[in-house]
């Protein structure tokens, strides 16, 4: 039994608006997923759990590091508890780097993958398009819709990226 073409094409349809939807879910959490809270919005129980969330480079965490515990020794000297000194010295840090620095709340992934995988996909639809166009004799309904679907989804990356810029510099504020 031949299936009538309109429910053929409602059935296409409707996986290609799953398919839609889907992405688009994942866009979104993905981008959530990739957004970081500043660590000095952040609690620590301990000056090395701290220092290692900063987004310095490794020699600045180690002045860093060494500095606090500095300042903690400092005062366990003058006999204050360990864990309160350390509470102190790192609620100081961010006190004094808040109005010094005035940082953003959150850092934002600069998401370059998308570009890549994105680039990849369109690369391999072409390649795809190349062979269809002059290595196939005949016609090859299989591979066009492949094309279309490598290209149109490495292109989905890129508008992706395109529009996690725009979400960054709306939650920056500029």
């Amino acid at each position: 039994m031949v299936k009538q073409p309109q429910r053929l094409e409602g059935l296409f349809i409707g996986g290609y608006t799953f398919t839609i939807f889907l992405v688009a879910f994942w866009a979104i959490l993905n981008y959530i997923a990739h957004l970081q809270v500043n660590p000095l919005y952040k609690h620590y129980e301990t000056l090395s759990a701290f220092v290692a969330a900063l987004p310095v480079s490794k020699t600045e965490k180690q002045t860093v590091q060494a500095a606090l515990t500095a300042e903690v020794a400092a005062q366990v000297e003058q006999k204050v508890d360990e864990a309160k000194a350390t509470q102190k010295v790192i609620a100081q840090f961010k006190t004094e780097t808040l109005q010094t620095d005035n940082p953003e709340t959150f850092y934002f992934d600069k998401s370059y993958y998308l570009l890549g995988w994105g680039g990849i996909l369109i690369a391999v639809g072409l390649i795809a398009l190349l062979v269809k166009f002059y290595l196939l004799s005949w016609d090859a309904p299989t591979l066009t819709i492949f094309i279309i679907t490598m290209v149109a989804f490495g292109g989905g990356l890129w508008l992706t990226f395109m529009l996690y810029r725009i979400l960054d510099q709306f939650f920056q504020g500029k």
